[in-house]
């Protein structure tokens, strides 16, 4: 009888040590913090240029983003030009967070007449 409690003592100290590892193991990954998600944006120009857009949000909030070649614009008739976002027009824009705390236009979409 004492051995058969001694084997079991064992498998038993044999599958704590198992359920810790595993624990332990489950604890110390960890996942890399969530970049901020993309977002839109509905607003009125205030100010644009060929490296920014500034737009004001319906709470009063100026939101200053970047313009690049990979801004994309869309007019009413479909695809357009940067000149076709000009101060007071009235815009939805995707918005991309960047990793430095900026954010980037990705795709600006104008509406209303200028």
């Amino acid at each position: 009888m004492r051995q058969s409690s001694l084997v079991d003592a064992e498998r038993l100290a044999l599958r704590l040590m198992i359920v810790v590892t595993i624990a332990l193991a489950a604890c110390s990954h960890r996942t890399p913090p969530a970049s901020f998600a993309p977002y839109e944006l509905r607003g009125t120009v205030v100010e644009v240029n060929a490296e920014r857009l500034r737009v004001r949000h319906k709470s009063g909030h100026v939101v200053e983003l970047l313009l690049d070649d990979r801004t994309t614009v869309i007019g009413q008739e479909g695809a357009a030009t940067l000149s076709a976002v000009t101060h007071g027009r009235r815009v939805i824009v995707n918005v991309e967070p960047l990793a430095d705390g900026r954010s980037r236009a990705a795709r600006v979409r104008v509406f209303g007449a200028a």
